[in-house]
């Protein structure tokens, strides 16, 4: 009977998923975040920033996604500030060609849990709307109920 302990742990041990890094979403210079997929971040990474890069090519306004794992977000946001609007700036495209952007404007953000650097997601149309109504629907009924 002393074995059944230590085997007892050592079974338990073998059913745990080991430890990982942290998870992120990552994608450069895209235009759709849908195109952003999750990666296992390297352990020394402690945050999933996000940029959002505005700007005119060829007088044509675009939006240009990047996201990925970073340093911790107090870091990340210290360098966030060095980006000059008004510069240009040679964005390599998801088809590999190398455009110049004049940035108008660079939105970051960063946040420090697994997968929280998704896109917010959008219900369209009127199956949004319903959805989000019978929610509203259920949400009061079951604040009633309590």
């Amino acid at each position: 009977m002393e074995v059944a302990g230590p085997m007892l742990l050592l079974l338990a041990l073998l059913w745990v998923k080991p430890s990982q890094g942290l998870e992120c979403f990552q994608c450069v210079n895209v235009l759709d975040p849908r195109q952003c997929h999750p990666v296992l971040c390297p352990l020394q990474a402690g945050s999933c920033p996000s940029a959002v890069a505005t700007g005119t090519i060829n007088g044509q306004k675009f939006s240009y996604i990047t996201k990925g794992c970073g340093v911790p977000c107090a870091h990340v946001m210290k360098f966030a500030s060095l980006e000059v609007p008004g510069e240009s700036y040679p964005i390599q495209t998801e088809d590999g060609r190398q455009i110049n952007m004049k940035i108008e404007n660079i939105k970051t953000t960063c946040c420090e849990g697994n997968l929280c650097n998704e896109a917010a997601r959008v219900w369209p149309g009127l199956w949004g709307l319903a959805v989000r109504g019978l929610l509203l629907s259920l949400g009061t009924l079951l604040w009633a109920l309590l």
